[in-house]
Formats: C-alpha cells, structure tokens, sequence
C-alpha cells in the first residue's frame, strides 16, 4: 500500500497544473462586458490565442500601461515562436538584462523587452511601469515589437489631419502600422496621437500583429519547428475561454503492480458557477482507499480529503492539485518548452470514431504518460500511466450532463 500511494503521490505531481505553469495563468472565464462592439470580435480572437493574460481582462477601455504593453508583446512573441522568452532572447544572440536593472519593476517580460529593443526605461534605473502610454507611444511600441521578430519594417510618414499633433519621432512608426493594418486612425481621417490606448486597442492591435507576423525570420532567432507544430496544434484545440458545459464523468480502470492488479474508479465533477468561479471536484477509489479533491477557481486552493483520516482534516495546497489533468493549454504549453520533459507527442486521434486529443510523453521522474483528451470536455477519456514500478490505466465508463451543487460541497464530504 505504501508503494502504491506513493505511485499515486508522484501521479498527482505530474499534473499539478502549477508545477509548469506559464506565467501563472490559467484556464478562466473570459468576460467580455464592457467591450464595444467593434473590438468585440478581435479581443476575443486574442484571448482564444492566448495573447491576452486573465488578469487583464477587464476594464478593457481603461489605459494600457507600459509593463502591460510588454506582457502582451512577450506573450505574442512565445506564441509565435514556440519558445519561451528567455530561450528567444539566447537565441536571438540577446543578453537578459539581470535582476534588480530597474528599481521600480523587475518583471521577466519587461527585462526581456530591453533586452529585445522593443522599450527602454525611462532613466538608467527605472522603468515607469504604470505609466500610461498614448496611441503614438504605442505605436513605436508595436513597430519595435515587430522589429524583434525580424520583420523588414518600412518606416513611412501618415498622412492624417492631426498629423501636425503627431511627434516627429512618432510619425515613421504610425506611418508603417497604418499601412500593414494594424494599428489605424480614430475616424475623420485623425490618428488623435496624444488619447488613451485602450486595453481593448491593445488586444486588437497585438492579435493584428500576430495575424501580420506569422513567423519568425530564421536570421534572427532559431526555430523549433516540431515545437511549433505542437504550440500551433495546442492553440487550435484548446481555446482560452473555461467550459459553460457542466458534466459528471466516470472513468474505471486498474493499477497494476508486483502486488498484483486492483479496480479503480475516478469520477470527475466539473461547474461553471458563473461570474468567473469555476469547481472541480475528483474522486478517486482503489479498494479501500478513497481520496476526494476539491478544487475552486476563486480561492485557487485544492482542498484534498483521504478515507484514511475520516475525511476530515483536508490537506490545503494552493493552485489546481487534481488527480486527472484537464486539458490546460498553459500546463502543455510549459511541458513543450521544458527541455527536461522528452518523447512528447500530440496529434488528432480517433478513439470510438470521436476525434480526441492524444498526448504523450516522458516527463523527468517517471515513465510514459498518454492522454487521448475529450475536446468536448477537456478531460482524458483514456489514459495510460506508467510510474516507477507499476502501471495505471483507465477508460470511460459513462459522461452525466446534470451535476448537483451539493457535489461540490466539502462540508458534506465526510456524511
């Protein structure tokens, strides 16, 4: 027994979504009040791409600030590239600037955008991160930005009626967005260079940059084109925005070892309880061990209950700690960029004439996992694992669309 709850121990592990997790961001509700209605369409494609972190979400006509700006640009370079920054930049021949250059932020992403050129700081030692930018800051920004991912930028002077409003050294960098798409003036022929960047022009303008830049050019920095098969393929399937589909799904399976072979269960709840909260809970039994783990969005906590202890005192960890992993874009993500993780695959398979997404690979301290991942659900519908000593391997048993709230309720967890 003690084997085997220590195969299980290292199980829950591999698939703590924190263990890899890019950025921190995780699969949210994405809320798209407040967005006008001629951003609506391209803010959305943003965030289904992944280019716009959860956090900044909302207050979409408020300001864009300077640190923003380079956490979205940083997350558009990884996604075109298929490599994290701090690998783009070695690549690009770049040298990180270290911990500790700017006094008032020592954010990776904006480390990594003066090591890029895309901005600089305000003074030798500090960075102004919640500086708001204006429409002609951003657009040498954007142009900058594009420069970085090797894009032969010509520079061309706009031809707006507030041209005279525009800075001098602004107007080559409006000239070359206006004329590849991506960033256009405010109406009447105006750029308004001085008036607010909305969040919701950011989103708009980086997803544009992105359509405009599908690659970047080999001469600047190195590609790994099996990595951004999979970062291409990952990004098709698994779109940003958390399920509104509520479901209760049993999985039966065995874990076989050298004391011999044993049942499993696994039943998986899933809720959207609205206004960006999701639960999940996972109920695991093997004879008589039962473990039952809750996990809520708006805590982020996983409260985890064992049979052996009554089910009283939970264990507390913070983050998402399950024992079936959900199709997690950002967690694949982060196993695709870690060199320690090796024979990963992915690709569309057919499981019961359904397609599904299966994933395999050898992560450092076990062997090979596949997953064959319900693209309805976003959960495994099959899975094989193979820990030290042992195997573990389950299917689908049966998919239940109605779930009580009582489910979700650790009060009742030891009734």
């Amino acid at each position: 027994m003690r084997r085997f709850l220590s195969m299980m121990l290292v199980f829950v592990m591999l698939f703590s979504v924190n263990s890899y997790a890019v950025g921190g961001h995780k699969h949210k509700h994405f809320d798209m009040k407040g967005v006008d209605s001629w951003a609506l369409e391209e803010v959305t494609k943003a965030a289904q791409e992944n280019l716009v972190p959860y956090e900044l979400m909302n207050d979409f006509k408020k300001s864009t600030t300077r640190k923003e700006f380079c956490i979205l640009a940083i997350k558009m370079i990884e996604a075109i590239s298929g490599n994290g920054i701090e690998e783009f930049v070695k690549n690009a021949g770049k040298v990180m600037p270290p911990k500790g250059t700017f006094k008032d932020c020592d954010l990776l992403e904006v480390r990594a955008a003066k090591a890029l050129g895309i901005t600089d700081g305000t003074s030798a030692t500090t960075f102004s991160p919640d500086n708001l930018l204006t429409r002609e800051q951003a657009a040498k920004f954007l142009t900058t930005t594009a420069m970085a991912c090797g894009e032969d930028v010509k520079l061309s002077t706009p031809n707006y009626l507030d041209a005279k409003q525009i800075s001098d050294w602004a107007k080559p960098y409006i000239g070359y967005l206006e004329s590849i798409g991506v960033m256009k003036g405010v109406g009447g022929n105006r750029f308004d260079p001085k008036g607010k960047y909305q969040r919701q022009q950011s989103f708009m303008t980086i997803y544009r940059l992105k359509k405009h830049t599908p690659k970047i050019h080999k001469k600047h920095n190195h590609i790994d084109d099996g990595k951004a098969k999979h970062l291409q393929l990952l990004n098709k399937y698994v779109p940003a925005n958390p399920l509104n589909t509520d479901y209760k799904i049993t999985l039966k399976g065995t874990v076989e070892d050298y004391t011999g072979i044993r049942n499993i269960k696994y039943v998986v709840f899933f809720k959207n309880m609205g206004n960006k909260i999701l639960r999940r809970v996972d109920y695991y039994s093997m004879d008589k061990l039962e473990i039952r783990s809750f996990y809520y969005s708006n805590e982020d906590k996983t409260y985890i209950y064992s049979k052996t202890n009554s089910f009283s005192e939970p264990e507390v960890l913070e983050g998402e700690h399950l024992m079936i992993p959900r199709l997690n874009g950002d967690y694949f993500r982060s196993i695709i960029n870690n060199v320690n993780f090796q024979d990963f695959e992915m690709k569309v398979d057919k499981l019961n004439d359904k397609n599904t997404l299966y994933i395999a690979y050898r992560p450092p301290v076990s062997g090979l996992s596949q997953y064959w991942f319900d693209l309805d659900y976003r959960v495994p519908v099959k899975f094989v694992s193979i820990p030290d000593g042992g195997i573990v391997k389950a299917e689908l048993e049966r998919v239940e669309r109605e779930v009580s709230e009582s489910e979700f309720d650790r009060n009742t967890v030891n009734r």
